[in-house]
């Protein structure tokens, strides 16, 4: 069973947690258990914590970690590159979904 409230209250929880958490690299896996949620909700509550603060996510780094000093300028210019590269590649794929609509007479 959903409990809304309890889940609300663990977002907030993990708003204040993870910049502490993150000062060291971890992954979905660690936070979930830590946090004692799903992996499902540990991703998304990374993500909404990446809104607020430097969170570094990339494919040639296992995990999450907070960007805190130039030691993590790599990761960083990593992370931003593929956040680019994922926004071009769903805008091509948006394309084709686009003109079908188009020929329907729907316009987005």
């Amino acid at each position: 069973m959903f409990n809304q409230n309890l889940e609300k209250e663990k977002a907030k929880i993990a708003a204040k947690l993870l910049p502490e958490l993150l000062e060291s690299r971890r992954t979905k896996n660690e936070i979930a258990s830590i946090l004692g949620v799903s992996e499902r909700s540990a991703r998304a509550f990374v993500s909404n914590a990446a809104k607020k603060i430097p969170i570094l996510s990339h494919s040639r780094a296992i995990g999450y970690k907070k960007f805190e000093n130039d030691e993590d300028i790599d990761n960083a210019i990593a992370t931003v590159m593929e956040s680019r590269s994922r926004r071009r590649e769903l805008l091509e794929r948006e394309k084709p979904l686009l003109k079908a609509l188009k020929q329907r007479g729907i316009q987005l």
